[in-house]
């Protein structure tokens, strides 16, 4: 990584980072700049040609979500990214917040058990979906009819075939096969540019973390230093999810070769086979190669790569895949009905799901029940609302697939026929039109805030006094403020969603007499409710998903060749991914990984230089800066130890004095105190979005009061760190409210009021352009007049 160059810095340096979308340092800085830190991911900047007397420095971090072309492909984890963000949604119980570890098997542990158990439900439902479309569709559909198979691009499937149904197995099986590991080495790769950043020091207390106890019973802390290194943890889940995909092939192959019955391949056919099975190998072994860290078991060890450990995996998941093959052959031979088909395993799978989600809601009613803390119902279920949607999303967007390619290779007729015109997508469509109008109904029926928007605008006028301009512009203002503050009822939204999809698909199956098989008869079969007259609005919805492909499609191709596009796609991955892969592997590469020790770190530098230190932050880029203060806040000396020639019993040792340790050591030589900073934040979702739906890190009572303990106390006696807020901002909202960011006692004015524009009448103002609003800059000129120098240090490097 680079490293300042020797240039002058001042005393004084304010960190300017940006949030969702990954502003560029020159449109941070508006100008030509230089790197001083990091590399072409990630990285410091600051102007070529210096402004003023005070040294202005940008973290851009948007590569991290929109650098690559391959994030352009994201969607495809969008529901792996879901349930592991729905497992970081529990709301704590007094008790819990007070452990770091739980003693038993509270409802707590039981929640995290259910969320880990949908996430490798939906890792097997997109197996079977793969199945079922390669090798139904595909092979035995497209690679048995003459004019499909005609075309250039499915010629392979016809070298062997009809003459060979193994052939035909294996092709389609291994089709399957590759795009599922293919998603497991994707992942690999893509998360390469934001692992390493740890120090050997944290990777080994955290794979210490990970050994000692159960991990859904660790509630781990943001303020922890080992809370951003899970490699154990990941590679843990990794090793089931890919177990479970090699078995749940190895049954598929069992399944399908029991039903086309065993032909000898020919000799040619036998070379191709092995090849796909090579390939299949190779991929698995891959897969399974270590990432350069410890495992739990081999602390003492020095970090290396063991050739073994891979091969010896990849014998074991081969095993699986063999162990599922020989099942698939037995049960579908106790079953002896040949017409059960992996869609019909699907639906079954489906079931289970709705099963589980039964178990989700029944757990967090019961927490709810203890917790009587006056949380919303809503609220309390919204890990089951995230983990539901995801299973939904997942099924509705292979029921659009299945319909696109069967429709394009094989026509509309055999898509029916043999089950693939799956009613989930007019289920999905139903409760996506009553959520987005149950959503407008709410905003309609808002009290409109035009009394508080001429007050503060016109002053003492009343509505009727103002001109018919004036009186336009006011309710556009109020209906802004109305709309803005729609996100932070995301809850009743998707509540509303998941309880018309579970009264929908309970209303489908009654119709359908809970028949689970394929076909036209199936429960599942199009139309809704089985009423003929509804043909119509299957047909509407399928035409309604190949409108949405096309264009989803295009704009994968243009985000492949822009980053200002690829940009537009990352702002949703922004909030997203910033959650460790705790729950689901295959989640979208978690950005903090890298961008929070990263940020932290540098005004960990500054600070020991003997620099003051003003951190300038917008939208996502507040979560960063107060996730990176926070630890800092809590450093302490045990964790800077050098443990890489310790013995096993001494890294325990001071692993266990790191974990019990408050992190609140005085400030010293051996810290960094953060009396010689301030924080600026600017339409922030630190308390309305994050605060609301992450309570266990952002929404705990005295959260933000804690830090603002830590950082620079002013002349007024008040703690450096202010922020601007509009009510127009549909992200940023007010920072010091409840639950996590009230003070006691109350400041004046800890959060700015920003008016919408800047005389009445001007375009409204929503959640960008804060930086040329004139109280920012007063705000950070009073910190830099205000705030203390670190004593007996320097301002140089």
């Amino acid at each position: 990584m680079r490293s300042d160059r020797g240039e002058s810095v001042s005393e004084l340096v304010v960190l300017e980072i940006r949030g969702v979308g990954g502003a560029t340092a020159e449109e941070i800085l508006d100008g030509r700049v230089v790197q001083t830190a990091g590399d072409e991911a990630a990285g410091f900047y600051r102007r070529r040609e210096p402004r003023g007397e005070r040294t202005v420095e940008a973290y851009e971090w948007g590569r991290l979500t929109s650098g690559s072309r391959a994030s352009a492909l994201w969607w495809i984890l969008f529901p792996f990214t879901l349930v592991n963000v729905a497992g970081w949604m529990f709301r704590p119980t007094d008790e819990e917040r007070a452990r770091t570890h739980e003693s038993r098997r509270s409802s707590l542990w039981w929640g995290r058990l259910l969320i880990v158990a949908g996430g490798l439900a939906i890792t097997a439902t997109f197996v079977m979906w793969l199945v079922a479309l390669t090798t139904e569709m595909v092979a035995f559909g497209c690679g048995t009819d003459a004019d499909c198979g005609a075309r250039w691009y499915v010629a392979p499937l016809t070298w062997f075939a009809p003459a060979n149904d193994v052939w035909l197995v294996t092709c389609g099986v291994g089709l399957a096969g590759l795009a599922m590991l293919g998603l497991f080495v994707f992942i690999q790769r893509t998360q390469a540019s934001l692992e390493g950043y740890e120090s050997r020091a944290r990777r080994v207390l955290s794979v210490a973390e990970s050994a000692a106890s159960d991990r859904l019973r660790r509630n781990t802390r943001l303020d922890d230093h080992t809370f951003w290194y899970k490699w154990a943890e990941h590679r843990r889940l990794v090793r089931w999810h890919l177990g479970l995909t090699m078995a749940l092939l190895g049954a598929a192959s069992g399944h399908a070769l029991t039903v086309v019955g065993w032909s000898t391949p020919q000799g040619n056919a036998w070379l191709a086979i092995g090849a796909v099975a090579l390939l299949l190998l190779f991929m698995t072994w891959r897969i399974t190669l270590p990432e350069g860290v410890d495992e739990p078991h081999d602390i003492d060890s020095d970090i290396h790569r063991n050739a073994a450990k891979p091969l010896g995996w990849t014998a074991f998941h081969m095993g699986l895949a063999l162990v599922g093959a020989v099942g698939g052959w037995l049960a579908t031979r106790a079953v002896d009905d040949s017409g059960f088909g992996f869609l019909d395993a699907v639906r079954l799978l489906t079931g289970g799901l709705y099963v589980a989600a039964l178990g989700m809601v029944a757990v967090l009613l019961a927490r709810r029940a203890r917790r009587r803390d006056g949380t919303s119902l809503a609220m309390a279920l919204m890990p089951g609302f995230a983990a539901a949607l995801a299973v939904v999303v997942a099924g509705a967007g292979f029921a659009a697939v299945a319909n696109l390619l069967g429709r394009f290779l094989l026509g509309g007729e055999w898509v029916a026929s043999r089950g693939f015109d799956i009613v989930i997508v007019d289920i999905f469509a139903i409760s996506a039109i009553v959520a987005v109008a149950g959503t407008a109904f709410r905003v309609w029926r808002a009290q409109s805030p035009v009394d508080d928007v001429t007050e503060q605008y016109f002053g003492g006028r009343d509505l009727s006094d103002l001109a018919g301009r004036e009186r336009s512009w006011v309710r556009s203002v109020a209906r802004a403020r109305v709309i803005a503050a729609t996100p932070a009822r995301a809850e009743e939204i998707l509540g509303l969603l998941t309880i018309v999809l579970v009264l929908l698909t309970f209303g489908q199956l009654v119709a359908g007499d809970f028949v689970v098989s394929a076909g036209a008869d199936g429960a599942f079969a199009a139309p809704l409710f089985k009423i003929d007259g509804l043909d119509f609005f299957h047909t509407a919805a399928s035409t309604a998903t190949v409108l949405y492909l096309f264009p989803g499609i295009q704009l994968i191709r243009m985000t492949t060749r822009s980053r200002a596009h690829r940009r537009q796609i990352g702002k949703v991955w922004d909030v997203l991914s910033f959650w460790p892969r705790r729950f689901h592997p295959l989640a979208a590469p978690c950005y903090a990984e890298r961008a929070v020790p990263e940020f932290r770190d540098r005004i960990k530098e500054h600070l020991a230089a003997g620099r003051r230190v003003i951190v300038s932050a917008h939208s996502q880029g507040t979560v960063i800066a107060f996730a990176a203060l926070v630890q800092l806040a809590a450093d302490d000396r045990a964790i800077s130890i050098d443990v890489g020639s310790m013995e096993r019993s001494t890294k325990y040792s001071v692993y266990e004095t790191a974990m019990k340790t408050n992190r609140k050591q005085p400030d010293g030589d051996e810290g960094v105190p953060l009396t010689a900073a301030g924080l600026v934040t600017f339409g922030s979702p630190l308390s309305s979005l994050y605060g609301k739906f992450f309570p266990w890190h952002f929404g705990a009572p005295g959260r933000f009061a804690g830090l603002r303990a830590r950082l620079a106390t002013l002349p007024d006696g008040h703690q450096a760190w202010r922020s601007l807020w509009r009510p127009t901002d549909y992200i940023g909202q007010r920072v010091f409210i409840e639950p996590g960011g009230v003070l006691d006692p109350e400041e004046p004015d800890p959060d700015i009021f920003v008016p919408e524009a800047a005389q009445p009448l001007f375009p409204i103002e929503s959640h960008s352009n804060y930086e040329w609003e004139p109280r920012l800059r007063e705000t950070i000129d009073f910190f830099a007049s205000s705030i203390p120098p670190i004593p007996g240090r320097g301002g140089q490097p």
